[in-house]
């Protein structure tokens, strides 16, 4: 007897032997259409269901319906043409939903982003979808017309979060909320509310729908590697997506009635397909929850509305069972069903906790953006595998191959690189066609991830591929240890990363955050992992911070820990690493305890070990964070982006991501530009301001002569010649020929090196961008002292004058016998003149 072409499909996945009673083994041959059938059939079949639920207000199927028809109405008379990308900068809110369907009735391809980009971030961001129509949060509005010359933005649409609060709410909120909070704002000529378009009645003559294959959806992978790409999904792989998702979770969702929150950020592609998508496929209501970081909203969200599917990712669950009002026993989370846990690992202890809290099911799943969520999860009734993400959904596949490529599939139960293939997989990357085809291969998508599947078909993740830790040739994958770690009854949360090694190369560590009231030491996590692994797989180093960096979806940041143990002997630090702002990873120190923070910036070429002798006297009475610009020291060289604004984001990103601010800030040369545009930008960071060898406003011609002539000897001789012929005239003799300066020199030297030559002509020419700041510098209102070397050639007293006198209130110094690095030229005059300053600032 022949097998039919459907059993021939099936032959050969162990898994479909393991899924639930009810869920297909296969749901093919899906229906030519999209989610927008799916509305549109909903609001006849039942027009008065509700489709979301946010604050208290109820929006139907008919409601959501008519609203998106009438949009698309607007956005087509608004010159949205076919193909176009629309850009939303919205959270999680009814004006995210209906924007993103009324665009695609419009027959545009949405763009969803990141509200908490930086500018440089959206720039990018809007840059690489080529987005020419945004909608924005009032919130958000400043920030995007401050950047919107530098896009192809040529419409922008502005929505209030009041819009669909109920009406007592509304009232409230402007009394209360919506001036002090800056929700309010007057859009400028040419800008639109979206209120006013979602007042347009539909025309008869509605924009051609779009077909199945047709583009909809860019969704911006993490970044954390490098600059975000936009994965490309079609309607019809949004659609299939959710079909499966939908399928799977059937043995215990009831269509239509069960509630779904929806706290997932809807531009990453596990909120926006993985649930609203499967979602709406089952009728099931959607409780939206426009920031699932304020955890109170989430529980008064759960309490209130009762939602029977919670999808999370582990940091929010872990934050929940934490929480006073839970841990309390205040908070019902009893409604719950079922919570799926994907984005990141979920470790076994924070799957128990939260289940005996619950009374329901919590079960880990595993997916990619490029994927468009085609997933892999664990049964919703059968039993799940201890450290198992569960099976591949109907009509995924998954193959495990060797990480070398040359011995092709792998035996159940030997870690190989993941590769998936399903109907769903993104196009491809937005217009990068060579990254599109490194990735899909002959229809299989390399993840990048290491994993096993065993007899059952169920699939395992051990790690990434980049993420493995090699200590004297073994091979350690973090996400082992973690898992250790985190069943410690005193650990919270625990990452774990390799960093470099004199005697191994490479070695393990482990930074373990502990449970409130709890205390380990080093001995203690090392002894509890010896008895439980390899010797070869237990930490060597042992750190206990007070939170681990993450990534906006939950992800330990394991690039952000991985720190260089340069100086650590020495230095009496308390932490250092790595963050990444703005698409680069910038290096940092930590040291110190005290109830105030210094925080220093070095100058152009140079790095934060010409801060050294500062650090080390001041720790004792500041908490001192010194930190390298992109491109110089430990921090990542970019190809552009060195300019004068871009620094200062990269500051004011490093100073909220630390939790530093306000801070003392103290900046030598480039760092001091830096640190006059942080205090006029944002005062509420800069407690007091502190310039060594700045002067904020230029002598246009000579400065003008100065660098372009500095840009053209990088281009004429290199950089590493020119390197060595500016270090005489900007640093100084001593600096050059103090012995104990040796390792300062030798990384300048390296770094400067390192920087592209688009990087150090951007890098000149940024300096120049301090022109114009003069007229500024009365704004100021912060406490500054002004130190000026003697003998500085590259920023003179007379350079330092006009900006004393600019800045109300500012304190001139010169100190004798010093140049441009006075900091090392003469260091003891420069920590009492910063010491005495301080103090009568804090006095």
């Amino acid at each position: 007897m022949t097998d039919t072409p459907l059993e021939v499909s099936l032959a050969g996945r162990p898994w479909l032997e393991h899924y639930d009673p009810g869920v297909p083994k296969t749901l093919a041959p899906y229906p030519p259409s999209s989610l927008l059938d799916v509305v549109r059939e909903a609001a006849a079949l039942r027009p008065d269901h509700p489709a979301m639920l946010f604050k208290g207000t109820v929006v139907s199927y008919r409601e959501l319906d008519r609203l998106t028809t009438g949009l698309a109405t607007a956005l087509a008379r608004q010159g949205v043409r076919r193909g176009e990308r629309v850009a939303l900068l919205l959270p999680n809110s009814p004006q995210a939903i209906i924007a993103q369907f009324g665009a695609w009735k419009a027959g545009a391809v949405v763009a969803p982003l990141n509200p908490l980009y930086t500018e440089r971030e959206l720039e990018y961001a809007l840059n690489e979808c080529g987005a020419e129509t945004l909608v924005v949060l009032t919130t958000f509005y400043k920030k995007v017309k401050s950047l919107q010359a530098a896009t192809g933005v040529r419409r922008v649409i502005v929505t209030g979060i009041k819009e669909f609060l109920p009406p007592v709410l509304r009232v409230l909120f402007v009394l209360l909320k919506e001036k002090r909070d800056g929700h309010r704002i007057t859009p400028q000529p040419g800008d639109v509310w979206l209120q006013d378009l979602l007042r347009v009645l539909p025309e008869s003559a509605q924009p051609a729908p779009p077909e199945p294959d047709d583009p909809a959806l860019l969704l911006f992978t993490g970044g954390t590697t490098g600059r975000p790409r936009a994965a490309l999904g079609t309607h019809h792989a949004i659609l299939m997506s959710a079909m499966q998702t939908h399928a799977w979770f059937a043995p215990v969702l009831q269509e239509r009635e069960d509630r779904v929150l929806l706290a997932m950020p809807l531009f990453h592609v596990y909120g926006n397909i993985g649930v609203l998508g499967t979602s709406l496929i089952g009728s099931n209501p959607v409780v939206l929850v426009p920031n699932a970081r304020d955890l109170n909203d989430v529980i008064a969200t759960i309490r209130k509305t009762r939602p029977a599917f919670f999808p999370a990712v582990p940091t929010l669950l872990t934050a929940l069972v934490r929480h006073p009002q839970v841990a309390g026993g205040k908070a019902d989370f009893t409604s719950l069903k079922l919570c799926i846990s994907g984005a990141a690992p979920l470790l076994t202890d924070a799957q128990q906790r939260f289940e005996a809290l619950t009374g329901g099911r919590v079960i880990d799943a595993y997916s990619l953006t490029e994927a468009m969520n085609a997933a892999v999860a664990q049964p919703v009734k059968g039993a799940p595998k201890r450290g198992s993400v569960g099976m591949p959904l109907p009509d995924v596949e998954i193959r495990i191959v060797s990480i070398e490529g040359d011995r092709g599939d792998l035996p159940p139960r030997e870690p190989g690189q993941i590769l998936m293939r399903a109907p769903q997989l993104m196009r491809e990357y937005w217009r990068r066609p060579e990254e599109t085809a490194e990735l899909i291969r002959e229809g299989w998508l390399h993840t990048g991830d290491i994993g096993y599947l065993d007899e059952d078909g169920f699939l395992f993740v051990v790690d990434r591929m980049k993420d493995v830790v090699k200590p004297g040739g073994f091979q350690v994958w973090p996400r082992e240890v973690e898992e250790v770690i985190a069943a410690h009854p005193a650990v919270a949360e625990v990452g774990v990363a390799g960093v470099r090694d004199s005697h191994r190369g490479e070695v393990v560590k482990a930074w373990v955050v502990l449970r409130e009231g709890e205390q380990l030491t080093p001995d203690d996590v090392q002894s509890w992992c010896r008895e439980r692994m390899a010797a070869f797989k237990v930490p060597r180093i042992v750190e206990f911070p007070e939170a681990l960096p993450k990534s906006q979806i939950g992800k330990v940041l394991r690039r952000v820990l991985t720190a260089d143990h340069e100086g650590r002997e020495d230095g009496g630090i308390a932490r250092q690493g790595r963050i990444a702002v703005n698409g680069v990873d910038l290096y940092y120190e930590e040291t110190g305890n005290g109830a105030e923070t210094i925080v220093f910036a070095h100058g152009l070429m140079l790095n934060r070990r010409m801060f050294t002798d500062q650090v080390a006297a001041l720790r004792r009475e500041y908490r001192c964070v010194s930190f390298d610009f992109r491109g110089h020291g430990l921090s990542a060289v970019a190809r552009d982006g060195y300019d004068m604004d871009t620094l200062t984001d990269d500051t004011s990103a490093l100073i909220d991501r630390l939790g530093v601010g306000p801070c003392h800030f103290v900046g030598h040369s480039m760092g001091g530009f830096v640190g006059l545009r942080l205090a006029l930008r944002r005062p509420e960071l800069v407690r007091s301001l502190i310039l060594l060898a700045t002067s904020a406003d230029a002598e246009p011609l000579w400065d003008a002569i100065q660098y372009r002539m500095l840009k053209r000897l990088a281009q004429w001789i290199g950089i590493p010649r020119l390197a060595g012929r500016v270090m005489p005239v900007l640093f100084g003799h001593t600096f050059l020929t103090d012995p104990t300066r040796i390792a300062q020199r030798e990384e300048w030297h390296r770094q400067v090196t390192a920087i592209t030559r688009d990087g150090i002509s951007r890098a000149l020419e940024g300096v120049l961008s301090r022109r114009g700041m003069r007229a500024e510098l009365h704004r100021i209102s912060t406490p500054v002292l002004i130190l000026v070397g003697e003998e500085d050639r590259a920023a003179p007293l007379s350079r330092a004058d006009p900006m004393r006198a600019g800045i109300r209130g500012a304190v001139l110094r010169v100190i004798p016998r010093a140049g441009h690095t006075m900091t090392v030229e003469a260091p003891e005059t420069v920590i009492t003149a910063v010491r005495e300053f301080l103090n009568s600032v804090s006095d």
